[in-house]
């Protein structure tokens, strides 16, 4: 969610101001469930990454258009997977150039 400087929701952002991560999708089309999106940054071009844990042992992490619509052009329909035994996201930060840091 985006709130205005009053603390309503903006509804210049996502849907009402509302953005949803899609639940991420691997090669093989297996859905790893929706968990609550427990780590998020803010890029310098507004670009908003949220990562999290997903079927225990990846990470997704997607990033948002600054008007909270999914960004196409990251990873794939704008997610990316990550993992292998590694456990939950601990922090996530932009890097220049758009590179994403996760810290798990």
């Amino acid at each position: 969610d985006r709130l205005t400087p009053a603390g309503g929701l903006d509804p210049a952002w996502g849907i009402d101001g509302v953005a949803v991560v899609p639940p991420a999708v691997d090669a093989n089309w297996s859905y790893y469930g929706t968990y609550p999106a427990p780590v998020m940054a803010v890029q310098p071009d507004g670009h908003v990454l949220v990562a999290k844990e997903v079927g225990g042992d990846r990470i997704q992490v997607s990033r948002l258009n600054p008007d909270g619509t999914p960004d196409l052009g990251f990873g794939t329909a704008g997610t990316a997977l990550v993992g292998g035994d590694i456990g939950g996201v601990v922090g996530l930060a932009a890097g220049p150039a758009g590179t994403v840091y996760v810290l798990a």
